[in-house]
């Protein structure tokens, strides 16, 4: 289990390598995953993603829950199902 610290600092570790890379959107997978990378803020609009932001700019990101809790919840799979259809949106494809 990581800290509090070390999951900041690896947290500002993905962010420079989004800045580097600069998708056009992130899938992010995992409660403490996205609490880390996601900056607080208020929560986004209804039928919009967060963001995330790094130094390239701002990023959307689909935020799901983590696999072994979408395998043994049917609710966490449909939620994640409409966060990945605006993801998809949020692309263009």
């Amino acid at each position: 289990l990581l800290d509090e610290r070390a999951i900041a600092a690896l947290a500002e570790r993905m962010r420079h390598y989004l800045g580097l890379a600069r998708p056009r959107a992130a899938l992010i997978l995992g409660d403490r995953t996205s609490r880390a990378l996601i900056a607080p803020q208020s929560p986004p609009a209804p039928g919009s993603l967060p963001e995330i932001n790094h130094a390239g700019g701002r990023l959307a990101s689909a935020a799901l829950a983590a696999p072994e809790l979408l395998m043994r919840r049917p609710m966490a799979k449909a939620a994640s199902w409409q966060t990945l259809r605006l993801l998809h949106d949020a692309i263009g494809t």
